[in-house]
Order: C-alpha cells, then structure tokens, then sequence
C-alpha cells in the first residue's frame, strides 16, 4: 500500500497519479505496465514514484482495493436507500453501474476489478471487522422477512448478494446487454430466490 508520502500529496497531485495508474491498469495486464508509462503520463520523477509505492505491484494492489472498497461501499448504500426491499435497491446499482460513463473512473474501476486479475473484489471480511454494521443488516433483512437468525449467516448473505450483483454486471458488460435485459436477467434470478424453482 501506499507510503504516508503518498497520502500526504496535495489532493490534485495524488488524484493524478491514482487517474494514470486506473488508466493503465484498466488498458493493459499489470505484466504489460512500466513506471515509466507512470512517469510520462503523471510527470512525477521515477524516484517519487518509488517514494509513494514500493513498486509496480503495490500500486496495483491500492488502485484495486481502492475501487473494490467503493463497489461494497456502493451496493450497501444502495441496499439501505430502499430498506423494504433489498433487491430493488441491488437493481438500481446495477442499473447506474451500466450506465456509467465509460470514460470516468468509477467504470475504469469496475471494470478493472470485473475484468478478471484480481480476486480482492470477492476477499470477504470477517464478522468481527463487519461488527459496526452487521446489527443494522440483521435489522434490514428482518425488515424484508428474509429467515437469516445468526450474524454469520446474514455476513455470509451479504456477501452472496456481492456476488450476485457482481456477477450480474459483468454479464451485463461481456454480453453487452441493454438495461432492460440486465433487468431482466437480474429479476429472474432474485426470483429464483425468493420463490424457488419448485
């Protein structure tokens, strides 16, 4: 992760080397990827670069946690803003997830992390670290009479949802899918949930 040097850049100047590092990351496999491209595209000098990361792979690590962060953060906050009706909320993600500008950086960062060279956006917290919000997602479920009694289970459906909604907008992506068939598709499978197949 970055050094405390990095965190303490100027607001525009750490912005700027995050905007070039998603760019590259998102075009080219970390593999393909230079400290000179960094170099070049953020004038910073090579030895910043080596101030602020302890290489290549640590500034690859930050990007993506940094992006994996919001994408949780993201699907919570839309799940709360419509507390009677979880899957309502996890759609409206999806649907803003889809009809993000392809050039910002929010879709540079989803598809960094969807794009497939990187487990961090499935890596799960413990219950104990999810302790300062597992209460109030116990109270939601309950809210939305779904059968969950222990704080295990309800983090375990938690992160089965993050699965669920991740897996739902990278098909969407691959299969260039409209709105209307992503909603579609995601309808169908939160169906399946809560009726059944039988």
């Amino acid at each position: 992760m970055p050094t405390q040097t990095f965190y303490n850049l100027a607001d525009e100047k750490r912005m700027l080397i995050e905007g070039s590092l998603i760019d590259l990351f998102n075009e080219f496999h970390i593999s393909q990827v230079k400290v000179a491209q960094v170099v070049e595209t953020t004038g910073i000098s090579r030895a910043a670069f080596y101030k602020y990361f302890v290489n290549l792979e640590d500034a690859h690590r930050y990007i993506v946690q940094k992006f994996a962060n919001q994408i949780h953060h993201d699907i919570l906050d839309a799940v709360m803003a419509t507390p009677e009706d979880i899957f309502f909320g996890l759609k409206e993600y999806l649907i803003t997830s889809l009809t993000l500008d392809r050039l910002s950086q929010e879709f540079k960062g989803l598809h960094l992390l969807l794009k497939g060279e990187t487990t961090t956006l499935y890596k799960r917290t413990t219950v104990d670290e999810s302790k300062h919000f597992i209460g109030q997602w116990m109270r939601l479920l309950k809210q939305n009479q779904f059968n969950i009694e222990t704080k295990e289970e309800a983090h375990a459906f938690l992160f089965f949802l993050m699965d669920l909604v991740t897996d739902s907008i990278t098909s969407a992506l691959v299969n260039e899918w409209t709105e209307d068939e992503l909603v579609a598709d995601f309808d169908f499978r939160t169906q399946w949930l809560i009726k059944g197949l039988r």
